[in-house]
């Protein structure tokens, strides 16, 4: 499988082999790729903001390697061997909260700033719900 190039340079930073036999290198790299996300958007708004590009490339990479998962014969293997609860729920919770931090990003970018602050608060709170909701389905240590 072909993994997008932030997969391979957060796997190498992680010190995570992605070519494991096991096949769980990429689903191990999600998994802490959405960990440091959530933990990203607990700091200040403001420092989010300011991060907010490499945030949305964080999420899209984790997505797309999560689908790539999905597509093929290793989302059947994973739920039997009980690595995740549900390939379903986690593609679906990890695209949502890659939407809300793209709506996120749109909407900080807005002029009319009365009302910008709480909407992109918003959005950052429901994406670490929904990443918190993808940890809970991927039960790999």
């Amino acid at each position: 499988m072909v993994q997008p190039d932030i997969i391979r340079s957060k796997a190498a930073i992680y010190g995570i082999d992605l070519n494991d036999p096991s096949g769980l290198g990429t689903l191990r790299t999600c998994k802490r790729m959405l960990e440091d996300t959530r933990g990203e958007l607990s700091l200040s708004h403001k420092k989010v903001i300011h991060r907010i590009d490499k945030l949305e490339e964080i999420l899209l990479g984790v997505k797309n390697a999560l689908e790539d998962i999905y597509s093929s014969s290793d989302r059947f293997i994973f739920t039997s061997l009980k690595h995740v609860n549900s390939m379903d729920n986690l593609v679906r919770y990890t695209s949502e909260a890659y939407s809300h931090i793209i709506a996120a990003s749109w909407r900080s970018t807005d002029p009319d700033r009365s009302q910008v602050y709480f909407d992109v608060s918003q959005r950052f709170d429901a994406c670490k719900s929904a990443i918190l909701l993808a940890l809970q389905e991927i039960l790999i240590p």
